[in-house]
């Protein structure tokens, strides 16, 4: 038996595989080709003879696997909006839909994004700028500022983190309140914070409305848009800046490949309460409630068409 294949003298015959895409689909053409550049730029980095350069390089590659991470996460969103776009009651009818798994793909969501901005900030503060303990990404903003005058990297740095930082404030940074992503952590199950679950309602002549899930007012399938699209428009921006990189991605570019079908409920609650009523589900341990709003009458913008999606194996339709 043949265990050792590092014998002195012995010749071996090696078959390399090429590798999935590093984003695991979740990306679009022109944003992975991005992505695969920087990584190839990054990886020759890791060659050099330069300790110093050698180091940055490895940190910089770390940051990608935690962004991969994320992107990974984020295609199980594609699923749920698939699922949720399959959904096509009889007119008349209101359907919810629990798909539980969802809440908890969401979390890991939230914490491979704030895990991957974190890495990043460990990359740039404490490995760039050598700044000890310097590991949380609410901090960096505030380290950048002090180099400023120093590098101009961090000028740049700083505006790019500036115009994404709103987008990621509720979710995963703490503002006045916990964050989403804190609530999940440290004192709130899914149940818990619950507001609407997924919901399909079909009206009498055919229109379709579908609502996402949301948790403490955030929805799902919008908000995993929003972090997938936010994380990497800042990850692969700062190693392209810290790293000599010569490009820039916008930020749509790196918008997800899958598209959002989903309606955030709370965003068109009509406070005047003269716009029309809609009715969604909201999943109990022991059952279900209706919650029912007013809604702004630019809602009805985005009624969808019935479509019949055939299952495979059975010919049933849904």
């Amino acid at each position: 038996m043949e265990t050792d294949f590092n014998k002195p003298g012995q010749i071996y015959d090696w078959c390399a595989v090429a590798p999935a895409r590093f984003d695991f689909g979740a990306l679009k053409d022109g944003a992975c080709d991005y992505l695969e550049q920087l990584r190839k730029h990054i990886l020759e980095g890791l060659s050099t003879q330069d300790p110093r350069k050698a180091g940055l390089a490895a940190g910089a590659h770390a940051c990608l696997q935690c962004l991969a991470a994320v992107l990974f996460q984020s295609t199980r969103f594609a699923h749920y909006a698939t699922e949720l776009q399959k959904a096509v009651p009889p007119p008349g009818y209101l359907q919810g839909l629990s798909m539980s798994e969802a809440c908890i793909d969401f979390a890991s969501l939230l914490f491979h994004s704030r895990a991957a901005l974190d890495r990043l900030t460990l990359f740039v503060a404490g490995e760039v700028h050598g700044q000890r303990n310097a590991d949380r990404f609410s901090k960096l903003q505030n380290i950048l500022a002090n180099f400023r005058l120093k590098d101009q990297r961090a000028v740049a740095a700083s505006e790019i983190l500036q115009c994404q930082l709103a987008s990621l404030q509720g979710l995963i940074l703490d503002t006045e309140r916990r964050s989403l992503r804190s609530a999940l952590i440290h004192r709130s199950s899914f149940g818990e914070i619950t507001v609407t679950s997924f919901t399909v309602q079909r009206l009498a002549d055919g229109r379709i409305f579908r609502f996402d899930f949301e948790l403490q007012s955030y929805p799902l399938i919008g908000s995993a848009q929003t972090l997938s699209r936010s994380v990497t428009f800042i990850v692969l921006n700062l190693l392209a800046l810290y790293t000599g990189f010569p490009n820039q991605l916008s930020l749509t570019d790196c918008d997800v490949r899958w598209d959002n079908p989903a309606i955030h409920f709370s965003d068109f609650i009509d406070v005047s309460k003269a716009g029309p009523r809609f009715s969604v589900i909201k999943m109990l341990p022991d059952g279900f409630e209706l919650v029912t709003r007013h809604l702004r009458p630019d809602v009805l913008k985005l009624a969808q068409c019935a479509v019949a999606y055939q299952e495979a194996d059975s010919g049933s339709f849904l």
